[in-house]
């Protein structure tokens, strides 16, 4: 994990870092993480850190047990088959206004990215698969006029 960046709520900090150590898999589902532990992963005190779990528990990614600090929650199938549901009906019309503006540098940007998934997911490579899709479909939606 990185550490935060002064100047900045260091609440809204923790609380992206561990979202995306989560998402990358650099926090793995059913393990269990200190508070203090996690403070000193990202240079901060524990009160942002408590913050920042509080608020991911909200969202369902992690909870907090008394007195055994806090789990990574693992992702059903259930709500995997309603993300992509939800992809379903907005990347095409994403993807046909992406390519009413594309550039021939941006295709060769799509095909660089796609090169990176292929890459990342033929290495068993989870956490650089799922940050190279993140990449390929952020670009996506940024050629569709919509910032990340």
């Amino acid at each position: 994990m990185q550490q935060v960046t002064p100047g900045v709520s260091l609440t809204a900090q923790a609380t992206e870092m561990l979202r995306a150590a989560i998402t990358s898999g650099e926090m793995t589902p059913g393990e269990h993480y200190s508070a203090i532990g996690l403070a000193e992963r990202l240079g901060v005190s524990r009160t942002p850190v408590r913050e920042a779990l509080q608020l991911l528990e909200k969202e369902g990614i992690v909870r907090i047990e008394k007195n055994r600090g806090v789990r990574v929650l693992q992702i059903s199938l259930d709500e995997i088959v309603q993300i992509f549901q939800i992809r379903i009906l907005l990347e095409p019309p994403a993807a046909a206004r992406a390519a009413e503006v594309i550039t021939k540098d941006d295709l060769e940007h799509f095909r660089l990215l796609h090169g990176r998934i292929l890459d990342a997911a033929a290495g068993e490579d989870g956490p650089g698969t799922l940050q190279a899709d993140k990449e390929f479909h952020l670009f996506l939606m940024g050629l569709a006029g919509n910032p990340a």
